[in-house]
């Protein structure tokens, strides 16, 4: 378990180092205490599945809210060059709709030290969001699900990548709860910031940046219950 110095997104990596697939558990476990919502199953892609996944359908396309540039971008197998500055890249994307290949999505979605609002957690988080919806309306467009060509590759893409505790009966279920989800009104969006804060002193967190719920636990709880329809 834990110390409770540990961030939530933590709990996987705990899990696993604890026991083989004790972080698929570990990680539902910490994110249901929190929320107060029962997760039944859960899903783990690593990066290279991610950037696989994302070329396998063609690539997606993603609205770009704001023009931001991170100069510090960190270049993987890097991490400890010399100059200091020979371990980043510099990232730029313009605001507009841009095509992305899964290389680009990822750093659209990783990138963390952008000038400006756009280097803050929350606008990485919306980011990330924007990853996740444009991969799922290219993955549930008529193109792929009509295309068992791109069907065999998206599955082999992530087949080394994925760690899920969904088994082989429940796939087909949740195959069709997707493909009931094709259109983008019969999915609900919900935000958790305004229902967290960063505390003043870190110093009880191991100095960490932490978000705490706000005002309480059970504020933050009630209000996942109210918008997702939990009983």
């Amino acid at each position: 378990v834990p110390s409770m110095e540990a961030k939530i997104n933590t709990a996987y990596h705990y899990g696993n180092e604890k026991r083989a697939g004790g972080g698929l558990d570990l990680a539902k476990s910490a994110v249901s205490e929190t929320l107060g919502v029962p997760v039944h199953y859960a899903v783990a892609l690593d990066f290279q599945g991610f950037v696989k996944a994302i070329d396998a359908l063609g690539g997606i396309d993603v609205i770009v809210d704001n023009t931001f540039d991170d100069y510090k971008y960190p270049i993987p197998g890097k991490e400890t060059a010399e100059p200091e500055s020979a371990r980043y890249e510099h990232i730029h994307f313009d605001a507009g709709l841009v095509h992305m290949d899964g290389t680009t999505a990822l750093k659209f979605a990783r990138s963390r030290h952008a000038l400006g609002d756009e280097g803050t957690d929350f606008a990485r988080g919306q980011r990330q969001a924007k990853i996740i919806a444009a991969f799922r309306a290219k993955a549930l467009s008529t193109d792929t699900i009509f295309s068992s060509e791109i069907l065999s590759k998206l599955k082999s893409s992530v087949t080394s990548s994925i760690d899920s505790d969904i088994g082989e009966v429940e796939q087909g279920g949740l195959f069709k709860v997707l493909l009931g989800l094709g259109n983008k009104d019969n999915i609900k969006t919900i935000s958790i910031t305004d229902y967290l804060k960063n505390p003043k002193s870190t110093k009880p967190y191991a100095g960490q940046w932490v978000l705490l719920p706000d005002p309480s636990s059970k504020d933050l709880q009630d209000y996942v219950k109210q918008n997702l329809g939990s009983k």
